[in-house]
C-alpha cells in the first residue's frame, strides 16, 4: 500500500491553540486551556485590498500538521484560536486529509485569518 511519508525536518514550526468551547452569555468566545503544538509548518501571507474610503491589510495562513508527527494532534475545531509568531489567529476551516487507498488520517490542513 502507497503511504505518503513527510520529512520531518520541515516542520519547524510551532503554535499556541485554544480549542473553541462556545460563548458566554455576552456572546462571546470561550475557549479551552492552551495546547502547544509543535512540528507544524505555517506558511503565512498577507493580502491587501483597497476601497473607496481605506486600505487594508489582512493576515491569512494555512498551518500543515501532520498524523506521527505533529504532538499533540487534537481533533481540530473551526472558531479556534491560534496563536503563532505574535498573532491572534482565528481557524476558519479545518482539512482532514487522509492516506491515499485507506481512510486513515494524515493530517490537517488549518485555514487561519
Amino acid at each position: 500500500m502507497t503511504m505518503i511519508a513527510v520529512d520531518e525536518r520541515m516542520l519547524v514550526h510551532s503554535f499556541d491553540y485554544y480549542p473553541y468551547i462556545g460563548e458566554d452569555k455576552y456572546h462571546q468566545p470561550e475557549y479551552g486551556p492552551k495546547q502547544v503544538i509543535s512540528k507544524t509548518r505555517v506558511d503565512v501571507s498577507s493580502y491587501y485590498r483597497k476601497n473607496i474610503r481605506e486600505k487594508t491589510v489582512d493576515l491569512y495562513a494555512v498551518i500543515f500538521c501532520y498524523a506521527g508527527l505533529t504532538s499533540p494532534l487534537p481533533k481540530f475545531i473551526e472558531q479556534s484560536k491560534v496563536v503563532f509568531d505574535s498573532m491572534n489567529l482565528t481557524i476558519e476551516r479545518v482539512i482532514p486529509l487522509y492516506q491515499p487507498f485507506s481512510a486513515e488520517l494524515f493530517g490537517y490542513e488549518l485555514e487561519v485569518v
